[in-house]
């Protein structure tokens, strides 16, 4: 008998989600939703996501229209190859987190809705509003775009708070593979400019996209991704590169609402931006507790940065960086330290820091500070071939034997860890350097046994988008099974909405 209810609730749950189909030379919008197959797609990804070929209004409201005509829970929207333009958008002026093409719908935990680029889609806008995100979600749950590529030098956007795609809003939505190309340069002095903007989600995620050109003249709030009141997220296999900031965890905004917990950051390529990795601020005493690991990072100019702000009680609460490789910082600066009088709980275990003129520095004094002192917790590490000073206090220096003397970090080594290959994204070690597993990579159900230090545990790991085969685990149990398209012929065309 509980056979028969649990197949019937399968059949109620599967029964009436489709998949769809988009196809810019084939297509028809006049199509309807009972219609649609893979014999009669729709012309635009917008008659899809908003079940017209005429953007409405209603998909910036802040509760779902529910169009019958547009893609359902369950539905996974095939997009075939090809590079897809649209002058539609929001009202004019757009805000910062209004998607052209922002779903009707959303999905459930267990029938999310999927966006999936059957091949390389080259999205593309000409909108007179000011400009807009170009796809992603806000304030529709359960919705993933996978696989989809769009250049600034393409689309209109913002010039300040502006990123090509977004998710905001959202519970357990995704961006997933793909490629985002700023070029800022070219767009003006304004801030928070990045490919992506990841803004108040809970159990959501980005996967597997590479993300660069985030620059400019706007200050140094310009990133690959830009993140601020996140919960139960995780960013992994991504690949960041050439921008102001590869991945930049901001303060909670506005100031004092929400903040940034139980962020999972892992399995990522940072290399040849002028910060790999930022990390601004977290939330109040106990409220952060969250893990970086197994990242490669590589010809950054400021490796990695932890820098809590001083006020409203915001620190670094149980926060773990462990098992990355950070390998020769072209600037001054390997491990970048501000604040430290608000850590509390942190473990920096595993790493290995090398060729780098620093190995640890702080422009605020916190050599001094005694609750950096007590709270801020490195061993396992390997630091090798530091050419500066160890650790430079505001230009108060610490060599090794000094900082051990403070700070402990008693296991640590300073020997060659035998890189196999520092010409290409792959750091795996031919040295055996044992550190401590305090968060049980090797799946063995213990917290006190040793394991390799560094990204690379095994010698096997693939980071970045190369390493991300489709679907996985995720946030909310939303992986789709759905691996990345490629090596599409982008075709030539003209009219609205379609192939251009």
């Amino acid at each position: 008998m509980n056979r028969i209810i649990a197949l019937v609730l399968v059949f109620f749950l599967t029964a009436f989600t489709k998949t769809l189909y988009v196809n810019g030379s084939t297509g028809s919008d006049a199509t309807t939703y009972a219609n649609n197959n893979i014999n009669n797609p729709w012309l635009t990804i917008g008659r899809a996501a908003w079940g017209n070929a005429t953007r409405p209004s209603s998909v910036d409201d802040n509760s779902p229209p529910t169009s019958s005509e547009a893609a359902q829970a369950g539905d996974t929207v095939m997009v075939a190859s090809g590079t897809y333009y649209t002058t539609q958008g929001s009202s004019s002026p757009a805000n910062w987190d209004e998607v052209v093409y922002n779903s009707a719908n959303e999905g459930t935990y267990s029938n999310p809705i999927v966006f999936y680029a059957d091949g390389q889609v080259i999205l593309q806008t000409e909108l007179s509003n000011g400009g807009q995100p170009v796809f992603g979600s806000r304030l529709r749950d359960y919705v993933e775009w996978n696989g989809f590529t769009a250049y600034e030098s393409g689309c209109t956007l913002k010039e300040v708070e502006s990123g090509l795609a977004v998710l905001v809003g959202v519970f357990g939505s995704k961006i997933v593979g793909g490629y985002l190309q700023r070029d800022y340069e070219s767009n003006g002095t304004g801030n928070n400019v990045n490919c992506i903007y990841f803004h108040s989600c809970d159990s959501s995620s980005i996967i597997g996209v590479t993300l660069n050109g985030a620059t400019g003249n706007g200050g140094e709030n310009q990133a690959g991704v830009t993140c601020y009141n996140l919960n139960d997220c995780v960013i992994e296999y991504n690949e960041f590169y050439d921008g102001n900031a590869g991945l930049y965890i901001k303060a909670p905004f506005p100031s004092g609402e929400v903040f940034q917990t139980n962020l999972i950051i892992r399995y990522n390529l940072f290399h040849d931006n002028s910060y790999g990795f930022r990390l601004l601020t977290a939330g109040p005493a106990h409220g952060y507790y969250s893990k970086i690991y197994q990242n490669v990072f590589w010809d950054n100019a400021t490796t990695f940065q932890l820098t809590p702000i001083t006020d409203e009680a915001r620190d670094f609460d149980s926060l773990r960086v462990v098992n990355n490789t950070f390998y020769a910082g072209t600037g001054d600066h390997g491990i970048h330290i501000a604040g430290g009088s608000l850590f509390d709980d942190v473990y920096f275990y595993n790493n290995i820091v090398a060729y780098s003129p620093d190995a640890y520095w702080s422009y605020s004094n916190d050599g001094n500070n005694a609750t950096f002192q007590t709270e801020f917790n490195p061993d396992y590490n390997c630091y090798y071939s530091i050419s500066g000073n160890f650790f430079n206090n505001e230009g108060d220096v610490f060599n090794y034997t000094e900082w051990q003397a403070i700070w402990g970090d008693a296991n640590s080594v300073t020997s060659d860890p035998q890189f196999r290959n520092t010409t290409v994204d792959s750091f795996q070690t031919d040295a055996t350097l044992n550190g401590l597993d305090i968060l049980d990579l090797d799946n063995d159900s213990q917290t006190n046994d040793a394991i390799q230090m560094g990204a690379y545990i095994t010698g096997n790991e693939t980071f970045g988008p190369d390493g991300y085969s489709g679907g996985g685990e995720g946030p909310g149990g939303l992986g789709s099974g759905l691996a990345k398209g490629a090596g599409a012929t982008v075709i030539k065309g003209s009219g609205e909405g379609v192939i251009k």
